[in-house]
């Protein structure tokens, strides 16, 4: 991904959670991938007027 871009991973509902949060995680660190989780819910980006500038993390 370039420099500058950001993607959100949207959450699921599981049974075993954690598992699948320990997946992801997995999946982003061993690729090289740096990520981090939202301080903020979806909507209050917009409820707020704080769209949020490009970055190169993954949020979920």
């Amino acid at each position: 991904m370039e420099a500058g871009d950001a993607y959100q991973a949207r959450e699921f509902r599981s049974k075993e959670p954690e598992k699948y949060k320990e997946l992801i995680e997995g999946l982003l660190k061993d690729n090289g991938i740096e990520f981090s989780y939202s301080s903020y819910q979806h909507w209050q980006f917009f409820d707020l007027g704080n769209c949020p500038k490009k970055r190169k993390n993954v949020f979920f």
